[in-house]
C-alpha cells in the first residue's frame, strides 16, 4: 500500500512506475527490504531507518545488473546491513552508506546464477544535493 512517497511496508518493494522507464522510487522505515527485480534495474529508497537488504527476488539470468541509489533522510546516520547472498570483492570491501543527511549511496551489482550470488560490483558515497 502506497501513502503518498511512503510505503507502508518496507518487505517488499513496490513497483511504482513500472515500465516508465525510470526507477523504481520508494521509502522504507526500517526492517527488511527485498527488491523484486523484474520490475526494473534501477531502485531508489530514502532510509529512515536502519535496514537489511534481504536477497532480491525474481532474478531473471546470470549477469542481471541491479542499481541502488540509498538517499539517507534529513536526519542521515542510516545503516544498511548486506543480507548472505551478497558478495563484496576485494574492490568494494565494505558496504558503508554516506551518513550525512540527504546523502546519495550508489549501490551497483549483478547476479551471478551459477551460485546464486549478487556480487557487490560498486559502492560509492557521499552524492549530495
Amino acid at each position: 500500500m502506497k501513502l503518498g512517497n511512503r510505503l507502508t511496508s518496507p518487505q517488499t518493494w513496490l513497483a511504482l512506475n513500472k515500465g516508465a522507464g525510470g526507477c523504481i522510487d520508494a521509502s522504507i522505515v526500517a526492517g527488511h527490504v527485498t527488491i523484486d527485480a523484474s520490475m526494473g534495474k534501477v531502485f531508489k529508497l530514502v532510509a529512515d531507518g536502519d535496514f537489511i537488504l534481504d536477497t532480491p527476488t525474481n532474478l531473471d539470468y546470470c549477469c542481471q545488473p541491479i542499481i541502488l541509489i540509498v538517499v539517507q533522510d534529513a536526519t542521515g546516520g542510516r545503516e544498511m546491513t548486506l543480507g548472505e547472498d551478497f558478495r563484496l570483492g576485494d574492490d568494494v570491501a565494505d558496504a558503508t552508506l554516506a551518513t550525512a543527511p540527504s546523502a546519495r549511496t550508489w549501490v551497483g551489482m549483478v547476479y551471478w546464477q551459477a551460485t546464486g550470488a549478487i556480487d557487490v560490483v560498486a559502492f560509492v558515497r557521499n552524492y549530495q544535493g
